[in-house]
């Protein structure tokens, strides 16, 4: 043991660096180098302390709590003595480094002859030699420990390149093969040439893998060690493992831009061609990351230049994507397939038109690429392009005949995603090219139908006086007209207002673009079509006007708007209601009045048989005062008229007041009268006066006198008496009085609602 301790002693001296020079080993170097340093008086009297404490009988093992003996103490104590000294008095010093290092070769042996056990372990897994070691290398000085970090004296001499240390433990006979905590065996960690053949000389299994399935291999080509990688090469090392990731050493040194090394294993013939765990090959390592060297080198060994990752990417994807436009043209010209489709179905065009990169999209232009390949979702080069303000790489592929006709999955062309991006030069550049105006998506939108739904009117503008039919209907039968209505999107109205559109053209359910203004209640495009349009009484498949449609939603303006512009009043929808029956039946009171100023026909008959009187004296609320169903007595309505129920207006409505009134308008038929010939009502909605005593029912809501001595109607609906000033029928009947002033329509042909 003590003939191996000084082999390793001389060993320490002679290799150690000076800047690990605070132990005793350390200071042992220390004073090998530096003669001007008096160390050996110390070491004497340190030797004679030691002889006195053996002599005695010490137990040189007994450890302290953390585990370390007398010489674990004496070796650290030792070391801080001698850096003192050093401080102290080195330059005074002149005592020649040999009579030092014999005092402390002297001071080592009688330890040792002591008896002390040299393997005891601190807490750390440290002897007294490893404290005497590590504070200048972390080398374990006995050849079968490990530290708890796995590591052995190999492990250490190889991190720190002691290569005459290493050579000593391989000839004491240490398992080469040991592997720390990280699967690292000593050649994982070596790093100079000389320990390297040290190791493979050994014996070294060369092809074993860390904990990250690397071999030493894997380890050089990563950390550039082109001197081990060759030294690995020749000795014969599995050139194709692969680690947990699936990395072969060739990956690794692609990614690393090592050209040595990719030299060397392709002319070692390596696999080229193996994928990692995600389906990438050595060359798409270099195609994502580097210049053009590697890629020479690789394709010149023959590698597959046409594989592609679990994504479908082949590597002239990943050139593309990640701009490297000599290496696509290196890859071009080596003969890739350009119309390779990655998972989404998206061509290299795909990707570079998306990064709007000129010069690739005219390298893959030259090369020959197909232009008109869809991805999944059914997008060309052309639609990716759509954003991009700068028409360059559009124009190029216009110019080379890319097909603008092509439809995604939702039936747009490029001029669709286009005007969605509101790209105004590329619509012209679309519009110039002329081929794909006139196409509908999937729910039958043309270009100008997604113009409409834009806020730029001049993107309208460009399209309506492109030669695009204007006229075209989406899957609902919409045209733009109705779109841009819909959208009350006033400014695209007058545009196409001023081009050759028809407005009779009715949708899915009959509508016009008047029907859906009307229903919506957009007032100022009602008066724009009504202005333009010769087709105001167009009647939806349910008989509906759009009259009818103003009055349900009780738009009072664009009412008045189509009665000032004659539109039929009394037109009936399918189930044989009037415009005036819906203003009822929604209690639009404005409306009803203006309907009934106008004179509409008041007693047409619904499906059920019903009068706009029906539908008023069933609404009417008891003890409200409504005043509506005089007010359409007043105006003829007939009162005695039966629904296809048998049911007169009287018996519908649970309001006495309603009650008295039109039995009092029965009792002095004051309706109109019908015979064989059941003459209509006149167009004021009046029917004849039955003879010339009997008058019609005032403005006032009163009824004609019978004769002089009438009785006014009392609180149950009898009359009151009627003197010269007239009074008028009590709270419970009461009508509205017209006054002199009534109110005339207006210029602007808006009628002034009675109530």
């Amino acid at each position: 043991m003590l003939n191996l301790y000084n082999k390793i002693f001389n060993t320490l001296i002679t290799n150690f660096e000076e800047s690990y020079a605070n132990t005793v080993l350390g200071y042992a170097l220390k004073i090998r180098k530096d003669s001007t340093i008096p160390h050996n008086t110390a070491l004497k009297e340190l030797t004679e302390f030691a002889k006195l404490l053996i002599g005695g009988g010490i137990n040189l093992n007994i450890q302290d709590r953390k585990g370390c003996t007398a010489l674990h103490h004496a070796a650290f104590e030792f070391a801080k003595l001698l850096y003192d000294i050093n401080i102290i008095e080195k330059k005074e010093s002149n005592v020649p480094p040999k009579t030092s290092l014999k005092e402390l070769r002297e001071f080592a042996k009688l330890l040792i002859e002591g008896g002390i056990d040299l393997n005891i372990q601190d807490e750390n897994g440290s002897t007294a030699l490893i404290h005497a070691a590590s504070e200048f290398s972390n080398l374990l000085i006995d050849l079968y420990l490990q530290e708890q970090n796995g590591r052995t004296a190999l492990h250490q001499a190889a991190r720190k390149e002691f290569t005459e240390f290493a050579k000593l433990i391989i000839d004491g006979g240490i398992d080469l093969n040991i592997q720390d905590h990280n699967g690292y065996t000593a050649i994982h960690h070596a790093a100079c040439e000389e320990l390297t053949k040290l190791l493979i000389e050994g014996g070294i299994d060369l092809n074993i893998q860390d904990r990250n399935g690397s071999t030493a291999l894997h380890h050089a080509a990563f950390k550039k060690l082109t001197e081990i990688a060759k030294l690995l090469i020749e000795g014969g090392i599995n050139l194709n493992i692969q680690n947990w990731h699936g990395l072969t050493a060739l990956h690794t040194a692609t990614t690393g831009e090592q050209i040595v090394i990719v030299r060397m294993l392709i002319q070692r013939r390596c696999d080229l061609n193996a994928l990692d765990k995600d389906g990438r090959s050595a060359l798409h390592n270099a195609t994502s990351n580097y210049g053009t060297n590697i890629v020479e080198l690789l394709i010149q060994g023959n590698i597959g230049l046409n594989l592609q990752d679990k994504d479908g990417r082949s590597a002239l994807h990943n050139a593309t994507s990640n701009h490297k436009t000599n290496i696509v043209k290196l890859l071009i010209h080596s003969g890739i397939d350009l119309n390779l489709q990655d998972k989404d179905e998206k061509s290299a065009l795909h990707h570079v038109t998306s990064n709007h990169k000129t010069a690739l999209v005219e390298a893959l232009i030259n090369g020959g690429i197909d232009l008109n390949l869809q991805d999944k979702s059914g997008k060309s080069a052309l639609h990716y392009v759509t954003a991009n303000t700068k028409t360059e790489i559009a124009k190029l592929l216009i110019d080379h005949r890319i097909d603008p006709k092509l439809q995604d999955k939702n039936g747009w062309t490029a001029l669709h995603a286009a005007i969605k991006e509101e790209n105004t030069k590329l619509i012209k550049l679309l519009i110039a090219d002329g081929r794909s105006l006139d196409l509908l998506d999937k729910n039958g939108k043309s270009a100008l139908h997604q113009a409409v739904s834009t806020s730029k009117k001049e993107l309208v503008k460009l399209l309506a006086i492109s030669g695009i039919n204007v006229n075209l209907q989406n899957k609902a039968g919409f045209t733009a007209l109705h779109a841009a209505t819909q959208e009350r999107n006033t400014e695209a109205v007058k545009v196409l207002l001023k081009y050759d559109i028809d407005y009779s053209i009715q949708n899915m359910d009959g509508w016009t673009a008047l029907h859906t203004g009307a229903w919506i209640g957009e007032v100022e495009i009602v008066k724009l079509i009504i202005d333009k349009s010769n087709h105001i009484n167009v009647r939806a498949k349910n008989g509906d006007s759009a009259l009818h449609h103003a009055s349900w939603n009780g738009h009072t303006e664009i009412v008045n708007l189509l009665i000032y512009a004659h539109i039929d009043a009394n037109l009936q929808d399918k189930l044989g209601r009037t415009a005036i029956y819906y203003g009822v039946k929604y209690e639009k009171e404005d409306i009803v009045y203006l309907l009934l100023d106008h004179g509409v026909k008041l007693n047409l008959q619904d499906q059920k048989g019903d009068t706009v009187l029906h539908i008023a004296a069933e609404k009417s609320i008891p003890n409200s005062k409504s005043t509506l169903v005089a007010d359409f007595l007043k105006h003829n309505c007939d009162p005695s008229i039966r629904n296809f129920d048998g049911k007169k207006p009287i018996d519908v409505t649970g309001d006495e007041t309603v009650k008295d009134l039109i039995k009092i308008s029965i009792d002095w038929g004051n309706f109109p009268k019908k015979d064989d010939n059941e003459k209509e009502i006149n167009s004021m909605g009046k029917s004849p006066q039955n003879d010339e005593s009997e008058k019609e029912i005032n403005r006032m809501g009163k009824f004609p006198q019978k004769d002089d001595n009438q009785q006014e109607i009392n609180t149950m609906g009898k009359f009151l008496q009627k003197d010269d000033s007239e009074k008028e029928i009590n709270g419970l009947g009461k009508f509205p009085h017209k006054v002199d002033n009534q109110k005339e329509i207006q210029k602007t042909g808006e009628i002034s609602p009675k109530r």
